[in-house]
């Protein structure tokens, strides 16, 4: 399913990050692509963010290189309950 058919607008990321329905469709995605990795490579977990990471809000610089101190500083919280939830 495509985000235009879900039931919130496919810019409210914010709605779309909660929705279930999206949350299963990646996680089916994700769960296709990880037949063809390495044990290693593949995603066990992960999280979906309200904001789509950018310049404007300080997650990107303007070469589009992803800012991981503010994403860590941002999203620590939920990063760490990715490790812990496997430990």
């Amino acid at each position: 399913r495509s985000c235009e058919e879900l039931p919130v607008s496919a810019r409210d990321f914010a709605a779309i990050a909660k929705d279930p329905d999206f949350h299963e469709q990646l996680a089916e995605a994700v769960s296709r692509v990880n037949k063809d990795l390495a044990v290693a490579e593949r995603v066990r977990r992960f999280i979906i963010v309200g904001d789509p990471f950018s310049v404007e809000n300080g997650m990107m610089t303007p070469s589009m290189k992803i800012r991981r101190h503010i994403v860590k500083k941002t999203f620590g919280k939920d990063l760490d309950g990715l490790y812990k939830a496997g430990a």
